[in-house]
């Protein structure tokens, strides 16, 4: 039997084809990576912004489950008090290879809750009120302070009887928002964040969601047992008549007529664009009682302040006049806005 011609390739050939074979499965297996890499992200930040079902309780992650039960408290002395409550835990180094030898990795979450605090508190979020060991921040928003434990906050100035808190976790069980539910309208009372480790990914801890969250609806507004606390005797200069005018903790005023033939005072609402004279501003000595001692967190240095009607302001003597002198402070009157609960940090051994 007679074959035709047999063709032998060239050894050149075979590993010319070879090469090019394994340089586009290396190829391939990169861009394989890649995509598996963007997916992941991809399915990271969708899932933390995934709101999960409501509970009546908080709940935690699996790594502090049981790590809870009386917890070692230890109390933070802080010249400037943070409103948020942090709780910390050992955790081990990690570290990567580098060409210059070994180096720490980047704690991501770590710098990312501090710009985060720093945005929605207003303040200087440094290493100290937020150290790379925190394992829980728990942060109220206005007129809330933290509970007794993670994720639990308290109205500051009481609520009604039947009123009652929900939870809801975000994401993998890493945020967890609480809402207050008085008289029928939900409000937020505060978040709290949970990190296993200051290794973790960033991408995990949706900021966005947490600003979205502070912002969401109206704050929560006491009615509760509201009482007029304060009281001052005015004259209204237009018609030259002595008033009564009260206020509550929030610093709404109620002008009160006096009905002379029932000898009682009765509400009139708050009379716009009537020029008041304060009796007792009249003698210096009776600013004494609300005077007080502080630190000005603007000017950084000691001042006097004085508390009244509501409002905080800056006092001075000036002996020239021989009369009090008061400047307005916007971090002074925020003092009295958002009274911040004690800094709190405990060490969870897990």
């Amino acid at each position: 039997m007679q074959g035709g011609p047999y063709f032998r390739p060239r050894d050149d050939d075979v590993q010319d084809f070879l090469s090019t074979m394994a340089g586009s499965a290396v190829m391939c297996f990169f861009v394989f990576c890649i995509i598996i890499i963007i997916l992941r992200y991809v399915q990271r930040y969708f899932k933390s912004k995934q709101f999960k079902k409501r509970t009546s309780t908080p709940r935690v992650p699996h790594w502090l489950e049981g790590n809870l039960c009386g917890p070692k408290l230890k109390i933070w002395d802080f010249t400037a008090i943070p409103p948020w409550r942090i709780y910390t835990k050992d955790y081990c180094i990690q570290t990567t290879n580098n060409r210059g030898g070994k180096t720490e990795k980047d704690k991501d979450v770590v710098k990312k809750m501090r710009k985060l605090l720093g945005e929605l508190y207003d303040i200087n979020c440094d290493y100290e009120l937020f150290p790379p060991s925190t394992c829980i921040v728990s942060c109220p928003r206005k007129n809330f302070q933290c509970g007794s434990m993670p994720g639990m906050f308290v109205p500051i100035h009481g609520g009604p009887p039947d009123s009652h808190f929900e939870f809801q976790m975000i994401g993998d069980n890493r945020i967890q928002v609480a809402y207050y539910v008085a008289g029928g309208v939900k409000y937020v009372a505060g978040f709290c964040v949970y990190i296993e480790n200051p290794y973790q990914s960033k991408y995990e801890y949706n900021a966005t969601v947490i600003r979205n969250l502070m912002a969401q609806g109206p704050d929560y507004w006491s009615n509760w047992n509201l009482k007029e606390e304060k009281i001052d005797v005015v004259e209204r200069k237009e018609i030259d008549r002595f008033e009564l005018v009260t206020r509550n903790r929030y610093g709404v005023e109620t002008n009160w007529k006096l009905i002379e033939d029932r000898k009682r005072f009765d509400p009139m609402g708050r009379c716009k664009n009537s020029e008041f004279d304060h009796m007792e501003e009249r003698d210096p000595r009776s600013h004494i009682p609300l005077l007080t001692v502080r630190t000005c967190q603007t000017n950084k240095e000691m001042v006097m302040i004085e508390e009244n009607r509501g409002k905080m302001r800056h006092a001075s003597w000036n002996p020239a006049a021989r009369a009090m002198e008061f400047s307005d402070c916007a971090t002074c009157n925020q003092i009295k806005d958002d009274p911040p609960p004690t800094y709190v940090s405990s060490v969870v051994g897990i």
